[in-house]
């Protein structure tokens, strides 16, 4: 059998079909951990501070209220 006829059997699918769900949201969630680490790093390296916006976000929220 090629490769293409195993995959594509109904008892390879059942297996490989979350395995890749698993495996795309996984990588998903750390290439968004990656980007903010990233982010809060060139922040500090410019001096700012990275949890300030965030703070100021949620009282300008409080105070919209």
């Amino acid at each position: 059998m090629t490769w293409m006829n195993v995959i594509s059997r109904p008892e390879t699918l059942v297996f490989l079909v979350p395995i890749t769900a698993i495996l795309v949201f996984g990588l998903t969630g750390l290439v968004k951990i990656l980007i903010k680490h990233r982010e809060r790093m060139a922040m500090i390296e410019q001096g700012m501070h990275p949890d300030v916006e965030a703070h100021e976000a949620v009282e300008r929220h409080d105070a919209m209220v």
